[in-house]
């Protein structure tokens, strides 16, 4: 639900291809990157999804490519997957 409105796809898989130009299942082996994708895939993070979701103070600052009325609702549900949990903590754990 939220890949649409932060990232204008459906699933990750679709933003790596879209943005790698190649199937997921050809830039992964045995669940790492091939070294000819290593750079596509940080420059992915860096320049797509690091600007997409940002920390502010306090605060988790979601920049949406488009409107999406349910977005607080989906962030507010007491659901694990829209969690916003400490980094250091989740580290830990």
């Amino acid at each position: 639900m939220l890949w649409n409105a932060i990232f204008g796809v459906n699933s990750l898989n679709e933003m790596f291809q879209n943005y790698v130009a190649k199937p997921i299942s050809e830039v992964f082996k045995d669940g790492e990157p091939l070294p000819q994708f290593r750079d596509k895939l940080v420059e992915l993070y860096t320049k797509v999804n690091d600007p997409a979701i940002q920390v502010e103070g306090d605060n988790v600052v979601f920049k949406l490519v488009r409107l999406y009325g349910p977005f607080l609702t989906i962030m507010a549900h007491t659901v694990g997957w829209s969690a916003i949990l400490d980094k250091e903590t989740s580290i830990k754990m």
